[in-house]
């Protein structure tokens, strides 16, 4: 079966919107891992999707995951992107 992980990270990332957590996970989850097994863990993004699954989990009330992952994302697209950019900007804010 051809997995394809920019949609379920859109899957993902429409569901956490609507809080639909249990729902989002799954998808979060398996684009995460596609994306760091075909493109490393250092992608831009696998990066951004590092950070996606940091806000479910923050919405999850499950604040060490999501510290966990924010910081990852947070150095991640710093590194690879850059301190100006949108996603670190937005990655950093998420971080408090």
């Amino acid at each position: 079966m051809i997995d394809f992980p920019a949609h379920r990270g859109t899957l993902g990332w429409t569901y956490t919107g609507l809080g639909l957590y249990e729902s989002a996970e799954p998808h979060l989850e398996r684009a995460l891992t596609v994306y760091r097994t075909h493109l490393g863990a250092q992608d831009s993004t696998a990066l951004e999707c590092t950070m996606r699954l940091g806000q479910l989990r923050f919405g999850q009330n499950r604040f060490e995951a999501a510290e966990t992952l924010l910081t990852e994302a947070t150095k991640g697209l710093e590194s690879v992107r850059g301190a100006e950019d949108p996603n670190t900007l937005l990655s950093m804010v998420l971080l408090g």
